[in-house]
Order: C-alpha cells, then structure tokens, then sequence
C-alpha cells in the first residue's frame, strides 16, 4: 500500500526521495473491545483511569487493536498517554470526548488543570508504532475553551486534542477531529508518520485551531479534508528539521491554508504539496517567518492545486511578527521602502529566514479576494529567490507583488485583475516575465528566442542586462564553429540563422538588475548594492 505513493509520478520524484515514504507502525493483529475492560460511553462516566490502564496493560502484553464500539453518547476521559504498539480504533458510531471545561476549578467531572496549564487530551511521547483508526470521531466540544479565552487571553494555555512528541512510525486513518479547545493534532521531532483519510472539523472564527501541524520527517497526509479557525496545516519547523513532507489530495475549507512557518529555526528541505483543492480559505499557500525565528527553506513544490475565492492565494514572507499577512494591504511600497532602509527587525542575526527553489505549477487561482505577496529581507541571504511560477492562471481583484526577490521566472502565466493595480508590481526585485518556449527549425533555417523582465532597485523600473547560453556557455554575436549564426546575444530577442545540427541543444537566458541591499554592519542601506540575476527555465531547440 505505501508504494501507492510512487503514482504520483514526477512531481514527487523531483522533490522527495523514495526515503519519503514513511514506514507504518507494527501492531500485533489482536483486537481487544474497550467495553470489556470497564470503559462506559455513556456522556457520564469519567474513563480516564480505566482507558490509561488498558493503554497501559495492553503495550506491556506486546501490543494490540483496542477498539471503542459505537455509543449514543461519548466515552469521556481525562487527559490520556498513548503507548507503543497500540491502536485506538474507534468505530463507526463512537465518539471520545475530554471531560468538560470546568474553568480551571478541578471539580469532580470536569478537565483537571495541571499547574500552570491544560494538559493535552490525548498524548504521545516518546513512543513506536501506534496508531489512531476508524470511522468515529475524537469530539473536543471546545466552544466553552474558545469563550473562556476570548474573555481571558491569558488563561492557561490551551490543551490539544493531539500531540504526539518524539515518536516513530505514526499512522491516523479514518477519524475525524472536531471543535478541539486548541491544535487538533500537532507533532514535535516525529517522523514516518501517516495521515490519511482525517476529517477535521472547527468554526472559522474559532481561536488557535490548527488542523494538522507537522514536525519532523517521512510524512504523507493524503485524503484528509479540513476546515479550521486558523491553518488548516502548518509545517512547524522552528525547534525541528523538518524534510520529505508530501500533502497530496486533501480538500480544504475554511482555514489559513498550508503553512510552513511561522517559525523556521530549524529548517525545511524538501516538501510536496499536489492535487488540493482550496475553497475558501483565508489563505492558499503560505511561508511566513521573520528574522527573529528564521531558518533556510529549500525545494518546496506546490502543484497542481486549485484554489476558489480564496482571500490571500499566495503568501511567502519574512515580516511574520510585523504583519499577520501581508495580503491585507499594510505592505505597500512606501512601507517595503521605509522597512528596507530602516529595518523593523534586527537583521545582523543567525535567525534569518531564507526561501530558495519554490515551485508554484498547474494552479488555477479563481476570484482571489486580495494580493498574493511575495516579500523578501533586503539582506544578501534574505531575499527570496529561485522561485519559479509554471502554467499559473490566476484571476482576482488584486494582483502579485514582488519585494525584495532577486530571481523569479514566469512561463506561461496569465493573470487578470479585476480591481486595483497592475498584475504584476515589483519592488526591489527582478522577475522574467516571459520564459522563451522551446522549439524546432529546419537546418539551414532560423529561429528566434524572446524573453522579458521586469524590476529594479527600490521602485525603479530599469532594463536589465541579458546573456543567452547554449548547453551552459555563454553566446556571442557572430558565426560559431559549426556556421550558426548568433545574433542579440546580450539582448532579450536571440535570433539563431543558417542553424546546423549541432546548435540543437539547451538555451537559457539570464537577466541582471542591481538591486538595493542593507548593510547590517553599517546599518544603512546600498543603493544599487546587489548584482541581482533572474535565471530562465531552460528552453529546448530541436533541429531534425
């Protein structure tokens, strides 16, 4: 079943290696009905002694399937520690429910206050091979949590209804998570785990109700829909490296959308995100950190995905603490000028993040409510870069807005506003417009590559330097060798005349800028100070 994963093909080839595919947890085949060992669905009974010590008993046996049957009302308990080599299968028809907020008072039947804070519902640290299945449904019942924190946001923090610390070999299947007092399902330094086929429900104005929120590395969440109060999924890569995370076939509603972020310490390498839909979220895709929690993030792929009125479709920045999302409008160009010559975070840090080798391909983008930002640090390993948009269509109100990028490349992108602005707005940044496609001529003949690009320092629009390569060498004006003719080499239209069979081959294009940099150690910022340089894809020509 796990080889499944290879069916998607190249996307994935391309960014995940086959250690990707995380191993499932080993679980001894012996099923143990939880009705037998004292536990009551009965909305009443408090089952927390009686579930931990089956918890308990059953791992120290060697492991097993410990089944809830379905109820008409809930199994309640207390917060709970998941153990090696157990599977918690709730059945179609069956709900388990922490017992109720009793307002930190630790009355008889109500969710006990440990110290300082809630403990989590349902616990995992430092454990192998366990599992969550079944058709039932894990109930947080949190409105009472959300009231009594809107009314003191300095209650004791909130518990999860999941929180799985330290772990191997994770498998959630099936269950749906609902209205949890806080995160619904969050990992710390876990890897190979399995998420598939989870519902997970809240409010969309419910406080702090991430859906599921990955740490670690080896993770596939596929098949899952959720609709939250806040990310539906967020890569947490601030205390834990995370790597080799695929998100494939979910179904988003309400929610922030997929994260990374927003801390990035630890950093991220390699992540996949194909085949979702989002409708209606508040966000599409973003990567959000600011310099005092930052970290490098590499190779990310997002493909294939559609969103439809979505407010914010694309959000990838570096003011996290400064702005919430940048879509909203408070980063327009006099803020991106002011921010870059007096930086609102120190940028002389070993916290800063950086975004590299993003892919954004096959996205249809519907009726997107506000900008789509992409908002670098005017610092040398700040700005955002390698970033290419691929079969992009995108329609909305407002458009794309480019800060402090030194390479960004569109090929073949449409996009139409529909309110306010151009399509496309740089600021400090460099974007090629036009990517030259590939193509075939007859030998003897001709053929012509065009490319475009847009940006400058500051708010300068200038017009950049070109140079075209062949199989990566620089071209020259002239006759080659084989008695091809170049012609605009250092232009943006190369034209190739009385072509031979060895100029077949791979041709790409570079556009240079200078772009504005600060100097933290002067603490001033260098107009002009970055020689930046936008790449192309590479472009085929054929000649048969």
């Amino acid at each position: 079943m796990l080889r499944r994963i290879l069916l998607l093909g190249a996307a994935l080839a391309a960014v995940l290696s086959l250690s990707a595919v995380p191993t499932r947890p080993a679980i001894p085949d012996t099923t143990i009905d939880a009705t037998a060992h004292g536990v009551v669905g009965d909305g009443r009974t408090d089952n927390t002694a009686a579930l931990q010590k089956l918890f308990d008993d059953t791992s120290a046996g060697g492991g097993g399937r410990i089944v809830l049957p379905a109820s008409e009302q809930a199994y309640l308990a207390g917060p709970l520690n998941l153990r090696s080599k157990v599977e918690l299968h709730l059945a179609k028809g069956a709900t388990l429910s922490p017992l109720p907020y009793g307002g930190g008072s630790n009355a008889p039947g109500t969710y006990p206050l440990s110290g300082e804070r809630y403990t989590n519902f349902l616990t995992a640290s430092k454990v192998t091979d366990f599992a969550i299945t079944g058709q039932g449904t894990i109930e947080g019942n949190g409105q009472a949590w959300w009231d009594a924190f809107r009314a003191n946001k300095k209650m004791p923090p909130r518990p999860y209804l999941v929180r799985i610390i330290g772990c191997e070999r994770v498998l959630l299947s099936g269950v749906t998570f609902s209205n949890s007092p806080m995160f619904h399902v969050g990992f710390h330094t876990t890897n190979h785990v399995t998420v598939e086929g989870v519902t997970v429900r809240a409010p969309d104005d419910s406080p702090n109700t991430d859906g599921i929120d990955p740490a670690g590395s080896h993770y596939l969440i596929r098949n899952c829909d959720i609709s939250t109060g806040d990310d539906n999924i967020a890569v947490k890569a601030g205390n834990t490296y995370c790597s080799d995370i695929v998100i494939v076939d979910c179904v988003f509603g309400n929610g922030h959308g997929v994260s990374i972020g927003g801390q990035t310490n630890s950093g991220l390498d390699g992540m996949l995100v194909a085949n979702c839909t989002f409708n209606g979220t508040n966000s599409g895709i973003r990567m959000k950190a600011d310099p005092t929690q930052g970290g490098p993030v590499r190779n990310v792929t997002f493909t294939n995905l559609t969103m439809n009125g979505v407010k914010y479709p694309i959000a990838f920045y570096s003011y996290y603490n400064k702005v919430g999302n940048p879509g909203a409008g408070k980063h327009l160009p006099p803020v991106a000028a002011e921010w870059n010559a007096n930086p609102p975070n120190p940028l002389d840090t070993p916290t800063l993040p950086s975004w590299r080798n993003i892919t954004v391909k096959d996205v249809v983008i519907n009726n997107g409510n506000n900008y789509s930002v992409i908002w670098g640090l005017p610092h040398a390993e700040g700005f955002i870069g390698e970033l290419r948009f691929i079969n992009v269509r995108y329609t909305g109100r407002r458009g794309l807005l480019f800060y402090n990028v030194d390479d960004a490349v569109f090929a073949n992108v449409g996009i139409q506003i529909e309110k306010d602005g151009p399509p496309v707005t740089t600021y400090n940044s460099l974007v090629i417009t036009r990517q030259p496609p590939s193509q075939r001529a007859e030998k003897g003949g001709s053929v012509t590559f065009e490319t475009a690009a847009v940006g400058g320092p500051g708010a300068k629009s200038v017009t950049p330097s070109y140079q075209w390569y062949f199989d990566g060498q620089p071209l020259a004006d002239g006759r080659r060798p084989d008695g091809t003719v170049v012609a605009g080499a250092a232009t943006a239209k190369l034209v190739l005349s009385d072509i031979q069979a060895t100029a077949a081959g791979r041709y790409t294009v570079s556009a240079s800028v200078p772009l504005d940099l600060y100097d933290p150690v002067a603490k001033k910022l260098i107009p002009g100070g970055k020689a930046a340089k936008a790449n192309s894809i590479t472009a085929m020509l054929a000649v048969p």
